[in-house]
């Protein structure tokens, strides 16, 4: 990753994306462990989709024609050749078919979080009594520096926060919210702004 990036912390999420891709000992353990699940996963988005597009339809038509803000006849009221009923019905549908998904796949991905921070430990070659506690000593410390660090984090602290994410997934993204794995690299880059707290340290003990 180029210097001026590391200033940046959003860009390391595309930087463990390009390793997650081009590194077989993380995506061959982690494809194997989540395999059986995904595939589940897209076995069980057929028949939701056959239920849920004519119900999200319905109730898209519904509420369309309720508004005042719709057009008279919606069935002919078109942008760019897209019914805004079809477009919303199918932005709705595919983003729950995205959320049942990466539900499906929430305790793999935990898992594969783990392995990945294992695996990045064990790319560093020390040893186990090296990882401990860092302290910085200063003959004058930064204290101006510090307190702006400060400030900054938790501005970060609260942009993170779940209700800030719900905000984010529930209302801002919902348009885009068919982009498989959308919401999750929004939310990865959010995350990283707060890197040193959350991102340092895995999900939960290996098991």
């Amino acid at each position: 990753m180029p210097v001026e990036l590391l200033s940046f912390t959003p860009a390391y999420c595309i930087v463990g994306a390009y390793r997650l891709v081009h590194d077989p000992k993380l995506y061959i353990p982690i494809w194997q462990r989540s395999q059986r699940s995904l595939r589940r996963a897209l076995v069980l988005a057929v028949p939701f989709l056959l239920v849920a597009f004519p119900l999200t339809r319905l109730w898209v038509t519904l509420v369309l024609s309720r508004s005042p803000f719709s057009p008279r006849n919606l069935d002919q009221a078109a942008y760019l050749g897209i019914s805004p009923i079809t477009y919303t019905t199918w932005t709705l549908t595919l983003g729950q078919l995205s959320l049942l998904v990466e539900w499906m796949l929430a305790r793999e991905l935990k898992k594969s979080r783990n392995e990945a921070y294992r695996r990045t430990v064990q790319s560093r070659g020390k040893p186990d009594d090296w990882w401990q506690p860092y302290t910085e000593e200063w003959l004058v410390p930064p204290v101006e520096r510090a307190v702006r660090t400060a400030e900054k984090q938790s501005f970060y602290s609260r942009l993170s926060s779940p209700l800030v994410r719900m905000l984010l997934l529930k209302v801002l993204l919902t348009p885009l919210s068919f982009i498989p794995g959308l919401s999750l690299c929004i939310l990865s880059s959010i995350r990283a702004l707060t890197l040193g707290r959350h991102l340092h340290k895995p999900a939960s003990r290996p098991d």
